[in-house]
C-alpha cells in the first residue's frame, strides 16, 4: 500500500462505517486491516522520514475497531475468531508489537476466552 492509497483507503473505511447504522464483526474486522497496513506505510514511506505520529493513531484505531468487532460477537466465539481471523492475519503485521495488541492476544488467544473480564 503507498501513501496515497492508504489516505484513500481508509477514508473510504471511515465512509462505510459512518454509513452503517451498527457496524458488524466483519465491517469493523474489514476496517480494521486497513488501518493496520495503513500502519506500515507510515511506518517506512520510501526513503522518507517516517510519520511516527499517524503510525501510532492509525494503530490505536485499528485496536480500538478490533476491540469493538471482537465486542459485537457472541462471547463463546471470540476467541475462536481470534484465532482464526485476527492473529495471523498479515494485514497487523505492523502492530503485532504493540501493548494493545498483546493485551488482545493475551484475552482471546487462551482457549475458551470469550471477555477480558473472564480471567
Amino acid at each position: 500500500m503507498q501513501l496515497g492509497r492508504a489516505k484513500e483507503a481508509t477514508a473510504d473505511a471511515e465512509a462505510a462505517l459512518r454509513q452503517a447504522l451498527r457496524p458488524g464483526h466483519r465491517l469493523l474486522l474489514s476496517c480494521a486491516r486497513i488501518y493496520g497496513r495503513a500502519v506500515g506505510v507510515f511506518d517506512t514511506e520510501g526513503g522518507r522520514p517516517a510519520d511516527s505520529q499517524q503510525a501510532f493513531r492509525y494503530q490505536e484505531y485499528a485496536l480500538q475497531l478490533l476491540r469493538e468487532a471482537l465486542g459485537a460477537m457472541p462471547a463463546a466465539e471470540r476467541a475462536t475468531f481470534w484465532r482464526s481471523k485476527v492473529s495471523g492475519d498479515p494485514a497487523f503485521r505492523s502492530i503485532r508489537n504493540s501493548r494493545g495488541w498483546r493485551e488482545l492476544g493475551r484475552t482471546y488467544a487462551r482457549k475458551g476466552s470469550s471477555t477480558p473480564d473472564s480471567e
